[in-house]
């Protein structure tokens, strides 16, 4: 009886620290499933509206003549402005993003609620909304990482070159990767549109899992004319090295656990057979 008491209690640690290494994965996988099942929904969506398209293109060309004046700190949660009901179930959805370099596809929300931020990727408030044009700086966040997606946590893999694709209703626009730094939460001014250009900005906390810096990549619309990025940026430390430690941790211990269960699954089975022979 005490054996059998013994191989419970040691079942029961085993299965609790072998759920609470994979409980991470498992999130990640479901969390992508959920992802992916929006971004399907939005691709088979027959997204022709074109008196939403120009009540946008109005307000990019309204926020730049007014200079962006409700852009509070370069982390603003706002609202969304418009009626997207038409186009998607999720009201707030206005395409995805796609990045090859960073293995992500996201939806994208206009309105950089906390609710949105947890879904994906968003657009800020008072900034360019994902259509494009000349004079727009679309800026979009996303966490460093949640427990059901990668987000932008790998942002940092981002080098000079890489594309960054945005879907609208109406078209796929592609960005090349011109700068990246690391900024103050509160500089406004390294979000702001530059006249004449045609960009997208990523914006996600930095260092990881910290907050007190934006990393922020810089993105110009590919086949325009480059407009040269004024902002220096502040000095900052890589979390790369954070993050490959992280994943090797997670890959050591999972691996570490299924090698357990390997063993003693062996291990039963060579008593078994002992048992039978005797």
């Amino acid at each position: 009886m005490r054996k059998v008491i013994r191989i419970l209690i040691f079942l029961i640690i085993f299965i609790s620290g072998f759920s609470m290494l994979v409980y991470p994965n498992i999130q990640q996988v479901l969390g992508q499933h959920e992802t992916d099942v929006q971004i399907e929904e939005f691709k088979t969506t027959d997204n022709n509206y074109s008196t939403l398209y120009y009540q946008m293109e109005e307000y990019n060309q309204r926020i730049y003549v007014e200079n962006q004046t409700g852009l509070k700190d370069a982390w603003s949660y706002q609202e969304n402005e418009f009626d997207f009901s038409e186009i998607n179930t999720d009201k707030d959805m206005i395409g995805y993003i796609s990045i090859d370099a960073m293995n992500i596809e996201l939806p994208l929300y206009v309105g950089a609620t906390r609710a949105n931020m947890n879904k994906g990727a968003t657009v800020l408030g008072q900034t360019s909304m994902p259509i494009g044009g000349v004079n727009t700086n679309c800026v979009i966040a996303a966490h460093r990482g949640t427990y059901t997606s990668a987000m932008f946590r790998d942002i940092e893999n981002l080098t000079i070159g890489d594309v960054i694709r945005i879907t609208n209703p109406w078209e796929t626009l592609e960005y090349e990767v011109v700068k990246c730094i690391a900024i103050s939460p509160d500089d406004i001014e390294a979000v702001k549109i530059l006249p004449g250009s045609d960009m997208i900005t990523l914006m996600s906390c930095h260092p990881y899992p910290y907050n007190y810096q934006r990393y922020v990549v810089y993105a110009q619309r590919k086949n325009t004319q480059k407009i040269e990025i004024p902002y220096a940026g502040e000095n900052y430390e890589s979390s790369q090295d954070k993050l490959k430690f992280e994943k090797l941790i997670n890959m050591v211990g999972v691996s570490f656990f299924v090698v357990v269960v390997i063993l003693i699954l062996i291990i039963i089975v060579v008593k078994k057979i002992r048992n039978q022979r005797n």
